[in-house]
């Protein structure tokens, strides 16, 4: 019986967390900001997904391949491209989009509508949202 994949991913993501921190110190990732004094949020981690923000800069993408790739080449788990995907905000032209998703190499998507089964954007009726989930408690 082999080591669960979770706790597998587990194990690592401190390393992976670090990477990203110690980039960011460095000035190579930017991380994102909700407001001009907000606090930076980086990466997040859940489960065995994660989140990565950044500027949608060639050299930032460039920088997340290359932290996932010591991350791959340290822990043994190979990073599923196929599965990945990149969101970008509206301020960002097309032609940046596709220049930046080549060097991802992974799809766009244009939000993140669920993730583990609960809606990642709210709009103002909440009742309608959510009215699913209250259903199956």
């Amino acid at each position: 019986m082999g080591i669960p994949f979770s706790l597998i991913f587990s194990f690592f993501v401190p390393s992976l967390s670090s990477l990203i921190s110690r980039s960011e110190r460095c000035g190579d990732y930017a991380g994102f900001r909700c407001s001009r004094l907000g606090s930076k949020i980086t990466h997040l981690f859940f489960a065995d997904d994660s989140l990565l923000f950044t500027r949608a800069t060639l050299e930032e993408c460039v920088n997340i391949k290359r932290m996932l790739g010591i991350y791959s080449q340290a822990s043994g788990q190979t990073i599923n491209f196929y599965k990945s995907v990149v969101c970008f905000s509206k301020q960002i032209s097309s032609s940046c989009r596709n220049m930046l998703v080549e060097a991802l190499d992974m799809a766009i998507v244009d939000y993140h509508d669920r993730y583990l089964g609960l809606p990642c954007v709210a709009g103002r009726s909440k009742r309608i949202l959510f009215y699913g989930i209250k259903v199956r408690v």
